[in-house]
């Protein structure tokens, strides 16, 4: 699957979906519920399970990523700066107006993408933000699972990241 593809998948999607987040108070806390959720759609067996990869790669070792859901700019650099965008204009008079402007500075993009997210930040910024770091979540979950990650191993990573995050 392209870019592209990914980033078209994204945008029809956002709008449709709940937020994982429950209150404005939690907003930068990980939603590590909904990671559980989507580490549990991945088969039981990765026929790819690189178990090298889990004794080189330890679990606390990959927590960090999985804390704010955030990718290197290389692997994900379009989602990345509409998200960039999107919480920029958190903190706009006008967000909708930033969105949009700055959506343009965004060469990657379909008109038709602009639009819909456009759309997205007008019904509600902070929603269409959230759905967009979810789907940040999902391409970060499949990435470890196609380099050789198991389920279980996901979970124990989710697991180490919730009790982190629960610590004072």
């Amino acid at each position: 699957m392209t870019a592209a593809e990914m980033l078209r998948g994204l945008v029809a999607v956002s709008c449709l979906l709940v937020p994982c987040r429950s209150s404005a108070d939690e907003e930068n806390r990980q939603c590590w519920d909904c990671l559980e959720r989507l580490a549990m759609d991945f088969p039981e067996k990765n026929p790819q399970e690189d178990p090298f990869l889990e004794d080189e790669l330890g679990v606390a070792s990959v927590v960090g990523a999985f804390e704010k859901c955030s990718l290197d700019d290389s692997e994900s650099s379009t989602l990345q700066r509409i998200i960039g965008v999107f919480n920029d204009a958190r903190l706009q008079k006008d967000g909708v107006a930033y969105v949009r402007e700055h959506l343009n500075a965004i060469p990657n993009l379909s008109n038709e993408d602009r639009a819909k997210l456009v759309d997205g930040a007008r019904q509600d910024l902070s929603t269409t933000r959230g759905f967009l770091t979810n789907r940040n979540c999902r391409i970060l979950l499949q990435f470890q699972f196609d380099n050789g990650a198991s389920r279980t191993w996901l979970l124990h990573v989710i697991q180490a990241g919730r009790a982190m995050q629960m610590a004072p």
